[in-house]
């Protein structure tokens, strides 16, 4: 459970008072009982320090994982081309990809206002689409229709795990407008199959910052001119994908993330051998 009801409450997925109070009620019970917290990122620490008074001592922070390589590698490129094929999306066109339900602090009118502009630069790309309607995909069709962009965006709604991996091994880059999330699966995942991330600026701790390419969102201009130079010179991208590939090996080291649960396991234990 996140708080982003705390951080972001404007958004009106979080701010009616029933969702407050429960989210309150379960993130303050966990702070006060639990023996130890795991978040994702140093941000994420710093908020349950600021916005729940926890006592750092009590944190721990491990990254997110995602099953998606260990699925990759059980199955054939051939397996996921097919797969590809049959979502029917231009591949001579570039291909960007969203993988995010329809909430409002998802952002896609952002990326809807910043692909409007890059029709005019040029008109041979694809924007890709997934996952449930969460109450704005009414707001997407209709900013989609009025800029003229049903060409180019499809929207394919939720879709399994394999249909997710072709779209990765096919797509040019993950574009991710959202207004929460220290760290993400998407994140994750176009680390691993190397492609190029622009990424909501000041949302990322440092340390995943220097892999991604990030946008302002108050200016939807600035991610058009990115997603231009992408077009233009994409192997200028290549070094950065990289050096990404060796980070997400780093922080998704099964061992390491192991001794770390046995290390916190190991001194509960100790600690609960104290009481009967």
């Amino acid at each position: 459970m996140g708080y982003n009801h705390k951080i972001n409450s404007y958004f009106p997925e979080y701010k009616s008072v029933e969702t407050y109070n429960s989210k309150e009620k379960v993130l303050n019970k966990i702070v006060n009982n639990a023996y130890k917290i795991i978040v994702n990122s140093q941000k994420a620490l710093k908020d349950m320090k600021i916005h729940y008074n926890c006592d750092e001592n009590k944190i721990s922070i491990m990254p997110f994982r995602t099953p998606l390589p260990e699925i990759y590698k059980n199955k054939s490129k051939e397996y996921f081309d097919t797969i590809f094929r049959k979502l029917n999306i231009e591949k001579k066109n570039k291909i960007f990809f969203y993988p995010a339900q329809f909430w409002p602090h998802k952002n896609h009118v952002y990326l809807i206002d910043a692909l409007k502009n890059l029709l005019e630069y040029s008109k041979n790309f694809n924007l890709i689409l997934t996952g449930e309607n969460k109450g704005n995909l009414d707001l997407i069709k209709k900013k989609i229709k009025q800029n003229k962009l049903e060409q180019n965006v499809k929207i394919l709604n939720f879709l399994n795990i394999d249909q997710i991996i072709s779209i990765y091994k096919n797509c040019d880059a993950l574009i991710m407008p959202t207004f929460v999330a220290r760290t993400t699966l998407p994140l994750l995942e176009a680390l691993y199959f190397q492609v190029p991330i622009f990424y909501s600026k000041d949302i990322l701790d440092s340390e995943y910052s220097k892999y991604v390419v990030e946008f302002d969102l108050n200016r939807a201009n600035e991610l058009t001119e990115i997603l231009r130079d992408f077009i233009q010179n994409p192997q200028t991208y290549k070094d950065t994908i990289e050096k990404g590939l060796k980070f997400y090996q780093k922080i998704s080291d099964e061992n390491k993330a192991i001794w770390e649960l046995n290390k916190i396991l190991n001194e509960y234990i100790y600690l609960s051998s104290r009481w009967k």
